[in-house]
């Protein structure tokens, strides 16, 4: 019973502002560790990250990662393998925010009813390889 009571107490707030990439090999993305300067970028038909990463030699890289997949459904942003990026198209205030733990990308995003919703989702297997953003598979 105090599970479920830790789970209903959780604000409504974070529950909206936590819609995570979820797939069996998914692991949170640790670039943002060894990277500085990190920047969410997007035109009319992408978008990418770019930063500054370190190399095993202590010199800081720049380099960028195309972002793939990521769609708004309904004021949500979510990750659909093969699909165009095209959240940019109908989402506002777009950031990216970071902390040790994790990174998030961040918008306001219309829904098919024309009302505005608060949405996040993780990049996840996102990592620095000697001073290059890369994606993983694990």
């Amino acid at each position: 019973m105090k599970k479920l009571t830790k789970t209903v107490a959780v604000p409504l707030a974070a529950v909206l502002l936590t819609a995570v990439s979820v797939s069996a090999s998914a692991a949170s993305s640790s670039f943002q560790n060894s990277c500085r300067n990190i920047k969410l970028h997007s035109n009319d038909t992408e978008a990418w990250i770019s930063a500054e990463c370190q190399r095993h030699n202590g010199q800081y890289n720049p380099t960028t990662l195309p972002l793939r997949g990521l769609v708004n459904n309904d004021g949500r942003i979510q990750s659909q393998a093969g699909a165009q990026t095209s959240y940019q198209k109908s989402c506002s205030n777009r950031r990216i925010s970071w902390n040790s733990e994790s990174v998030r990308i961040r918008a306001v995003c219309l829904t098919r009813n024309g009302s505005e919703r608060e949405a996040a989702i993780e990049l996840t297997n996102i990592e620095n390889r000697d001073g290059a953003l890369i994606r993983v598979n694990r």
